[in-house]
């Protein structure tokens, strides 16, 4: 077997603040913005005679917002 399709759309949007004597980067973010559910892995469990093989999916990430600061000076 082969693993389906990986696909995702990711935003993420900055801005820079300047000050006098430093300057703010600020950054905010979404990994995966619509939650697909891209396969990682495939787990197999053995479930005896009557079930056989079973395979489980494994996923990446569901959506996850991202924030980040940083200054400089």
């Amino acid at each position: 077997d082969h693993y389906p399709a990986y696909h995702r759309i990711d935003i993420n949007l900055n801005r820079t603040f300047t000050f006098q004597s430093w300057r703010l980067r600020t950054s905010i973010g979404v990994i995966n913005l619509y939650n697909r559910r891209n396969v990682r892995s495939y787990i197999y469990d053995w479930n005896g005679p009557e079930q056989g093989l079973i395979r489980t999916n494994e996923t990446w990430f569901p959506r996850l917002p991202s924030f980040t600061f940083s200054a400089e000076f």
